[in-house]
């Protein structure tokens, strides 16, 4: 009886003659490619073996596997063959050498993935990620050198795993934000131009004087009689060392001459200096920048963190509003004895100034229902950028509830008020995004505005009513 997807221990996907040489098990089931097998891909978690000899064919069925919905979890092997290659390594599971060997390593990997609450659902991809890191508990996610690409590096997991229209490098930074995983060792440190993002680079040496690139590397020699420096070919006279400008015979170095600092000659302008101006020129947008002001960026390994394998375990990655901690942010606590301190300070000596903007999301559960969790979060998330750009490293804020955020900015007048509303009229424009429009209710009081008597938690409470009816 020929074996059904569902009853098979493992799938072994290549040619009849790859599938043959790689060996026989009675509950294997071999296939010649994922992609046409629509059995294959309603199974979610059965182990693969892909045998394919041709390097290019085997990846296209790793990441076709990968990239299903239903199968991107699955434990994914190659044959010991199979050679080194790093997106490859990234994708799947090891080497084995027999249809037994791919069983007993993905059985377990599968096992841990259907115990997972939803496992049985389609994952979006914040949920297929996390689970593909808790059932394989040391796994970490590496980037990989490409440099077909802006950023010079990719994370080849999280790029099969992601939604078509999902930006990666956004995604991976928002799970970072949300502490769903955690940054690791450093792979190498990356030099970014300001003004597009693009580590393609090129380091340029220029005259210091008229910034020309006409620049040539010399010796030069400095006379001590006559204090003259020039290059050494200068000196060169008769097949004798002898100073072009007094004539004296340099026969002993450090009692007649040595050698100066300068060695670089420019060929336009004839300026002298010992080392060059460099700057970097972007390759992409031709933005040219000197190297101390390129963006700097590690490129690090990523784990699944603490945090993120608990909420792995429960089912609830649900944080829409984590972005918002990362805003200079202070537990409620401390936050209201700033706040109570400057009441303080503002009533004694009637000079300190100060402001306090109350933000709250008022309609998140609607959205959320309407376009979905993940969509929701990139939302937030754009505001919470923008928000960050609005706070000095002074300021702090806190969330009082889930959809909540308070900023206090100190040092900001009923002037510097009307600036800072001016920049939250402009974020208010984000709120809106296809499919959805979050409603961002926003208000702002100056020191001023406080009542006699009223602290930090009464000053709050009254905002808060502000932002209910608003």
């Amino acid at each position: 009886m020929l074996l059904e997807i569902g009853s098979a221990a493992l799938l072994i996907i290549g040619s009849f003659e790859e599938r043959t040489s790689f060996g026989a098990h009675s509950d294997a089931l071999g296939i010649d490619t994922f992609a046409l097998d629509d059995a294959a891909r309603t199974d979610c978690n059965t182990p693969v073996v892909v045998v394919k000899r041709d390097a290019a064919s085997r990846l296209a069925e790793i990441l076709a596997i990968r990239r299903d919905a239903r199968s991107a979890l699955r434990p994914i092997f190659v044959r010991l063959d199979a050679g080194s290659d790093p997106i490859q390594t990234e994708l799947t599971d090891g080497m084995v050498d027999s249809p037994q060997a791919a069983i007993d390593l993905g059985e377990p990997i599968a096992e841990i993935l259907r115990a997972l609450p939803n496992s049985k659902e389609k994952l979006d991809a914040d949920r297929r990620l996390l689970h593909f890191l808790y059932a394989r508990r040391d796994r970490r996610v590496m980037p990989v050198l490409d440099w077909t690409t802006d950023q010079s590096h990719r994370y080849p997991l999280p790029d099969a795993l992601a939604e078509p229209d999902l930006e990666v490098s956004s995604w991976v930074d928002s799970l970072l934000s949300r502490d769903l995983l955690s940054a690791a060792s450093i792979v190498t440190r990356l030099r970014h131009c300001p003004a597009c993002g693009s580590t393609h680079i090129n380091f340029v040496d220029r005259c210091t004087n008229c910034k020309s690139l006409e620049i040539a590397q010399l010796s030069f020699l400095h006379c001590f009689s006559c204090g003259n420096v020039a290059p050494m070919s200068k000196y060169s006279i008769a097949g004798r060392l002898q100073c072009p400008k007094c004539s004296v015979h340099l026969r002993q170095i450090g009692v007649d001459y040595d050698r100066a600092i300068e060695s670089y000659a420019c060929a336009d302008c004839a300026a002298t200096f010992s080392e060059p101006d460099i700057i970097g020129s972007c390759l992409k947008c031709g933005e040219e920048t000197a190297p101390p002001l390129l963006i700097t960026r590690d490129v690090r390994a990523l784990h699944l963190s603490e945090h993120g394998r608990l909420a792995t375990r429960s089912g609830s990655l649900a944080e829409v509003f984590a972005a918002l901690d990362h805003l200079n942010y202070a537990v409620p606590e401390d936050f209201f004895r700033t706040l109570d301190w400057f009441l303080k300070l503002r009533r004694r000596y009637n000079a300190l100034v100060f402001s306090i903007v109350g933000v709250r999301f008022a309609n998140v559960p609607e959205v959320i229902a309407a376009v979905g969790e993940l969509r929701t979060m990139k939302a937030v998330e754009r505001i919470a950028i923008r928000l960050r750009e609005l706070l000095r490293d002074t300021d702090e804020s806190t969330r009082t509830s889930e959809d909540t955020l308070w900023m206090l900015l100190p040092f900001t007048d009923s002037e510097g008020n009307k600036i800072v509303q001016n920049k939250i009229a402009a974020i208010l424009e984000l709120t809106e995004f296809d499919g959805g429009r979050l409603d961002l209710r926003v208000a702002v009081l100056t020191g001023e505005d406080s009542l006699d008597q009223e602290n930090g938690e009464l000053l709050v409470a009254r905002m808060s009513a502000m932002l209910e009816s608003a």
